[in-house]
């Protein structure tokens, strides 16, 4: 399966239309690289560079608490959130039957009702994620017969013991 025939389209606008200095990205980073996702004996290879996007947010719960001269809330409790991780890409075959078949695989992998591994560089050794829990599974209209765009957006995952041994 080849997937990532956006990022030629992205690369060409990149290059033609930098980001001014100063301006970010939004508040998430943005990376294009190989992905691999494994999970309950299935192996999917995103193979062309799809493009990753990170994200984290803070938890905060907030109190509200009658004050006599000020206005706004109590924040009582932060907690350091998931990372938020969006996957984007083409599949692009050369045949209708691979199409077919890459996209069944594609949604195999996203609808175990498990969290599968992520195999990422950038996502592996700078946010120390290597496992997700997907959350959806996107397939909007796509132009032409041999290509499908796909989005997943997942959150990491890690394990933990919730109960101890005496």
């Amino acid at each position: 399966m080849l997937v990532g025939g956006l990022n030629l389209v992205r690369a060409a606008i990149a290059k033609e239309f930098p980001i001014p200095e100063g301006m970010g990205n939004k508040g998430f980073a943005e990376y294009v690289c190989p992905v691999t996702l494994e999970g309950d004996g299935r192996r999917c290879d995103l193979q062309s560079d799809p493009l990753i996007a990170v994200s984290r947010e803070n938890t905060i719960v907030c109190r509200q608490v009658a004050k006599p001269q000020k206005q706004g809330t109590i924040k009582e409790n932060w907690a350091v959130g998931d990372w938020g991780i969006n996957i984007s890409g083409v599949i692009i075959c050369k045949t209708k039957e691979e199409l077919t078949s890459a996209i069944k695989e594609l949604q195999e992998i996203c609808s175990l009702r498990e969290a599968v591994g992520i195999t990422c560089p950038p996502v592996n050794e700078q946010y120390d994620v290597t496992r997700i829990a997907i959350k959806g599974l996107e397939f909007p209209f796509t132009p032409g017969e041999l290509n499908q765009q796909f989005t997943i957006t997942a959150l990491s995952d890690s394990s933990y013991e919730l109960l101890e041994e005496a």
